[in-house]
C-alpha cells in the first residue's frame, strides 16, 4: 500500500474511532462543520455534526462547500501521525504556526470556536494509524 493510500485510508476510518470516542462527544456537542482534509493530491471532505462524523465523501468535487481546510503533503502528515510525531508535528495549531506546507484556509473561526474538539478529532487519526 502506498504511503498515500495508508494516509487516506485513516481518514476513512475517522468516522469510526470518532464514533467510539467518549472525549470527543463532550468535547464536541457543539461541533458542526465541513472538514476537507487534504493529503498530497487526494481529499476527503468531512462533515461533522455534534462532535460526530455523519459522513466523508471519498470524491469531493470542485464545488464541494466546505468550512475550512487542513492540507499538506503526504510526508508531513505522516510525521503528524507518527507515533510519536517530531516536534512541530504534534499538533495541528503548532503546524499552522511552523510547518510552512500546512494549509489551514477558509473559516478558521469556525476552527477555532471548535479547537479542543478539531484537535481531538485529528489526533484520532493517530489512533486509526495506531489500529491499521
Amino acid at each position: 500500500m502506498q504511503q498515500t493510500d495508508l494516509l487516506i485510508s485513516l481518514v476513512d476510518r475517522l468516522p469510526q474511532f470518532a464514533a467510539a470516542d467518549r472525549e470527543l462527544q463532550l468535547l464536541g456537542a457543539a461541533f458542526d462543520a465541513r472538514i476537507l482534509i487534504g493529503m498530497g493530491g487526494q481529499s476527503r471532505l468531512l462533515t461533522v455534526r455534534a462532535g460526530r462524523v455523519v459522513s466523508s465523501n471519498a470524491t469531493p468535487g470542485f464545488d464541494a462547500v466546505w468550512d475550512f481546510a487542513l492540507r499538506g503533503p503526504v510526508t508531513m502528515w505522516d510525521k503528524f501521525t507518527s507515533d510519536p510525531p517530531p516536534p512541530m508535528y504534534n499538533d495541528i495549531w503548532a503546524m499552522r504556526m511552523r510547518v510552512p506546507e500546512f494549509i489551514f484556509e477558509g473559516n478558521t473561526l469556525i476552527a477555532a470556536q471548535n479547537a479542543r474538539a478539531l484537535t481531538r478529532l485529528i489526533y484520532l487519526l493517530r489512533a486509526a494509524r495506531a489500529h491499521a
